[in-house]
């Protein structure tokens, strides 16, 4: 009865450590889990703000190349009124002088 008793407790002694082993052993890789959780969180964080940053760079760039071809093309139809201009404007002086001239000889 004693060697029974005895063999009872050592089974419960055997049971309660492969207990706190396997306890201890989901503790640690519940707290690995948590921690690889934690990271794939913050990486998921980066790469959203990577991304907001290299979209935003990309509608600056877009914006940027949009303004050089509307500056490009304001520039080309202003250079081509002002000659517009300069060659009305030299005409009508022409067209005075004559006149002018006309008026003087009459």
């Amino acid at each position: 009865m004693d060697q029974t008793i005895r063999k009872i407790l050592e089974l419960d002694a055997q049971t309660e450590e492969r207990l706190t082993a396997s306890r201890n052993t989901c503790a640690q890789i519940l707290e690995n889990a948590r921690a690889q959780a934690d990271a794939i969180a913050q990486a998921q964080k980066h790469q959203t703000r990577d991304t907001v940053t290299e979209l935003e760079e990309q509608a600056r760039t877009e914006c940027d190349r949009k303004i050089a071809e509307l500056r490009a093309g304001f520039e080309s139809r202003s250079e081509a009124m002002e000659r517009q201009f300069e060659t009305q404007h030299d005409t009508l002086l022409n067209t005075l002088f004559e006149e002018t001239l006309r008026a003087a000889e009459a």
